[in-house]
C-alpha cells in the first residue's frame, strides 16, 4: 500500500474498466473504496452513503481500449484490483497520436459524443493545474462546478482566466433535487456543466489547492437533456 505523500502522486480517480470482445465499459465515479471487494453482491461502502456522489457510464467499441488505457496513464491512475486474464485492456497505446491539451472525442456505442480531458500542468495556460480551467480552456465556455468541500474563499480567487476571450468558473454552493438538497460541503460529487454547447463534465479532482499539483482528468458527454438536468 503507498504511503500518503506516494499517494499524492496518483490521480484523485475512481473508477471501473470492463471488457468483452465487443464492447469497454468505462465507470467513472466519486466513491472512495467502491466496489469494495468483489466476493458478494455487498460492495457499496457504507461510507458511500453519507453525502452525495455521481457515476457515469459509457459503453464503446472494444477498439477503445488503448484510448481508455492511455487516460489511466496519463493521470497515474493507482490500479488496485485487476482481472485481465486475457490482456484485453492494452497497455501499448504508443501508436496514439497526443496533441496538447490532451483531450480526445470518443464516439459511445449509442451514437453520443464523449470527449475525454487530462489535466495539464502549464506555466503558460495554468500553472496552478486546476482541471477545470483545461476544460473551460478547450471547450471555450463557461463552466458552473461541483466538487467536494470547495472553498469559495479559495476557488473565487481568480475565476476568470484569458485564452482569446474571458471563460468564468463558477463554484456551485448547494444542488437541489427532487430526492433532496445537499451543500457543498456534503456533496462528495465532481462534476461542471457548460453554460453553452451542451456540456457535462464527470472529474476526478475537487477544486482545491491541495489538489492542484495532482494528475487528474474527466470524461465529458455531449448532450443537451444531459446538461439541461
Amino acid at each position: 500500500m503507498p504511503s500518503c505523500n506516494a499517494l499524492q502522486q496518483y490521480g484523485h480517480s475512481k473508477g471501473v474498466v470492463m471488457m468483452d470482445k465487443d464492447n469497454v465499459v468505462w465507470l467513472l465515479h466519486s466513491t472512495p473504496k467502491f466496489p469494495e471487494g468483489d466476493e458478494s453482491n455487498n460492495f457499496y461502502p457504507e461510507s458511500g452513503k453519507r453525502y452525495a456522489q455521481i457515476f457515469m457510464c459509457v459503453t464503446l467499441p472494444s477498439d477503445k481500449s488503448a484510448q481508455i488505457a492511455q487516460h489511466l496513464k496519463d493521470i497515474n491512475a493507482h490500479i488496485f484490483k485487476k482481472h485481465n486474464p486475457e490482456k484485453l485492456l492494452k497497455k501499448d497505446s504508443s501508436n496514439i497520436k497526443r496533441t496538447l491539451p490532451y483531450h480526445e472525442d470518443l464516439l459511445s456505442s449509442g451514437g453520443l459524443k464523449f470527449t475525454r480531458f487530462v489535466k495539464q500542468i502549464s506555466k503558460k495556460r495554468d500553472p496552478e493545474g486546476d482541471l477545470y480551467v483545461t476544460i473551460a480552456d478547450t471547450l471555450q465556455t463557461n463552466l458552473s462546478i461541483q466538487t467536494w468541500r470547495s472553498d469559495p474563499e479559495e476557488s473565487g480567487k481568480r475565476p476568470l482566466f484569458k485564452t482569446g476571450e474571458k471563460n468564468e468558473l463558477v463554484t456551485i454552493m448547494s444542488v437541489k433535487t427532487d430526492a433532496g438538497e445537499w451543500s457543498h460541503k456534503c456533496d462528495h460529487s465532481k462534476w461542471c456543466v457548460s453554460d453553452i454547447q451542451n456540456w457535462m463534465c464527470v472529474g476526478d479532482s475537487n477544486r482545491e489547492p491541495s489538489q492542484f499539483e495532482r494528475p487528474g482528468g474527466a470524461l465529458c458527454i455531449n448532450s443537451k437533456p444531459v446538461a439541461d438536468a
